[in-house]
């Protein structure tokens, strides 16, 4: 076994014994007696309401015998699999865990990295959109068949006739699957160090280390969730990494919250639950302090994120945003709070983007920070409040609608004025018409860097709620400095030259005095 895949056995609290056949499964609680056992995970699509599950009525009756003609296929293939890999037990959450006991999944939830890593291998059943559309099917679209690939019959030991396939060219090109989309799925392929991939046109078997396939391209990477779970193993997101460069694992943690947030879930109230395996394990590593999705130590910084959607609204106003759950779920604060995919301004972008612009000597600073749980059973789970204090740059503005977009108007400064961008987090946040020139909202821009921060607006006497992200270019090109250093020809040039040069200096001079307005203040967040 690769050093970088060894994980050390785990007993679940409940697995589903499936005995030498897998005729006759049964749900069986362990004990002491059973020491570390040797099993496997599933991960699938529910797809819906699952017409098999436990419950506290069922429990005793599944410990004698899970009625197996009842099953979804998934779960029925999942058993035939572990009985073909020589396992006995298997963990599947739709059975191991008391589905109407809420306090047995807040528990079970946060032993999900503990499971998942335990695991000798996750079945994931990539090709499934729900429970019932099984995995072990026989697969037909075998992607291009070129002139030069060859088809030969195959028959395996148990007599079962196929095709082998041979080719000079990969016969299958990268696809999504359905478990891609799922939200609840991307900690289960993220936190098994060993994945048996069952998609739609091969089987693929993956592993911290290397990856392979049953036909085509081998390198895993070159899939969507490749890509996130190579990232994830790397060594700085590992138990035994020597790597502490902070802000590469930050990074990463982004990155992951990124793919997360483009992929659906059922329940709204699920938004910090699936994740929270990622986040235990992300914890346990680094021993950071965990916020309802951010992290302490990355504060003021990772409040850097947007409303991918909003961004994208200003190029194409068919896009709409997601409304705030009605439902309290996460402080304004954190990208959790809304249901729109988000992304972050990485702090290389930071740099790369206010490079040579007018740099401050600034750092905002992150005086409390804290959030009030649910459950203690789930530390990384749902959350009831959550507050920040930072003491940062200031600046009282208006939001005003100009055309279709909003834009962010400084009415106590007559100078020149950076062009902005402003991104609002969700639809009901702020609403301004455009038919008369008073519709504005007076808002409160708080600084993170130089160029960047965020929006609010007032929520009581002494505290604010987020409702947005804006974004300066603080830099002076100005469209027509294309004259600066073309060739003297005549004295036109050189004049116009001079003309710009004279209002870039006069617009970096404003832009200087206009950030040295900005007041610095102890703000409260919710």
């Amino acid at each position: 076994m690769h050093s970088a895949c060894r994980t050390r056995l785990n007993c679940p609290r409940r697995v589903i014994d499936v005995g030498n056949d897998g005729l006759s499964p049964r749900l069986h609680p362990t004990n002491q007696r059973d020491g570390l056992i040797a099993y496997c995970c599933l991960s699938y699509c529910w797809g819906g309401d699952q017409s098999v599950r436990t419950t506290w009525d069922t429990l005793a009756d599944y410990v004698k015998s899970i009625p197996v003609d009842r099953l979804p296929r998934t779960i029925r293939d999942a058993i035939r699999a572990t009985v073909k890999l020589g396992l006995r037990y298997i963990w599947i959450d739709a059975l191991c865990i008391i589905q109407d006991d809420p306090v047995d999944k807040m528990r079970e939830i946060a032993n999900m990295p503990y499971i998942f890593k335990g695991a000798r291998v996750t079945l994931l059943a990539a090709s499934a959109a729900t429970s019932t559309a099984g995995f072990l099917q026989p697969r037909n679209n075998l992607g291009r068949v070129e002139d030069t690939c060859f088809k030969l019959p195959f028959s395996d030991a148990g007599g079962a006739k196929g095709s082998v396939i041979l080719a000079q060219k990969p016969l299958f090109e990268t696809k999504s699957e359905p478990v891609d989309n799922r939200a609840w799925i991307l900690q289960e392929q993220l936190l098994s160090p060993r994945l048996l991939i069952f998609g739609s046109e091969r089987i693929w078997w993956s592993c911290f280390t290397s990856s392979c396939a049953d036909g085509g391209q081998n390198d895993l990477r070159a899939t969507r969730i490749g890509k996130i779970r190579h990232l994830f193993s790397t060594p700085a997101m590992t138990q035994n990494a020597l790597e502490t460069n902070v802000i590469l694992r930050d990074a990463r943690w982004e990155a992951i919250v990124e793919e997360y947030t483009q992929r659906k879930r059922t329940m709204p109230d699920d938004m910090l639950p699936a994740i929270s395996g990622i986040a235990e394990d992300y914890q346990h590593n680094a021993e950071f302090i965990y916020l309802a999705g951010l992290w302490k130590h990355s504060f003021p910084h990772n409040l850097l994120w947007f409303n991918l959607k909003s961004q994208e609204r200003a190029n194409n106003r068919t896009i709409s945003l997601c409304k705030r759950p009605s439902k309290y779920r996460a402080p304004t604060w954190s990208w959790a709070s809304i249901d729109d995919p988000v992304k972050f301004t990485r702090r290389e972008q930071f740099n790369a983007r206010n490079a040579g612009s007018l740099s401050l000597d600034y750092r905002p600073e992150l005086i409390t920070g804290e959030v009030a749980l649910v459950s203690e059973l789930a530390p990384h789970g749902e959350v009831k409040s959550g507050t920040i204090k930072i003491q940062a740059h200031v600046r009282k503005m208006l939001l005003k609608r100009n055309q279709w977009n909003l834009r962010l108007y400084d009415p106590n400064f007559t100078g020149f004025q950076p062009p902005r961008e402003f991104y609002k987090d969700a639809a009901e946040d702020v609403y301004l018409s455009c038919d008369k020139d008073e519709h504005s909202l007076p808002v409160l821009c708080l600084q993170i860097v130089e160029a960047q921060g965020i929006v609010l607006v007032t929520e009581s006497r002494y505290c604010f709620r987020r409702v947005g992200y804006y974004r300066f270019d603080t830099r002076t090109r100005d469209s027509d400095s294309m004259w600066i250093g073309l060739p003297a020809t005549t004295d036109a040039p050189r004049k116009m030259e001079q003309k710009y040069r004279e209002e870039a200096q006069r617009k970096n001079r404003d832009i200087k005095t206009w950030l040295g307005l900005w007041s610095t203040e102890t703000i409260t967040i919710v």
